[in-house]
């Protein structure tokens, strides 16, 4: 996998935290969840913007799968 590229400082991105679980959002207004999916955050050593990025083909959740709200103090909301 290639590292990302800071679009603002043209730096390499460090990583920063593997396995970060994000919530996709079914909605623009952000009011219901539809995915979940495991990450890894990457940060700019320069101005600090992060992104998340390399998710595997699949997520670990989908809204109507019976334990989906069973972690959601798990999940980092990007």
């Amino acid at each position: 996998m290639s590292k990302p590229i800071c679009v603002k400082c043209g730096r390499s991105m460090k990583p920063e935290k593997n396995g970060v679980i994000a919530e996709e959002m079914q909605d623009p207004g952000m009011q219901q969840g539809y995915k979940k999916w495991s990450f890894d955050k990457w940060k700019c050593p320069i101005c600090g913007y992060e992104v998340l990025s390399g998710c595997g083909c699949n997520p670990l959740a989908y809204a109507h799968d019976e334990d989906y709200n069973n972690h959601i103090a798990e999940v980092q909301f990007y």
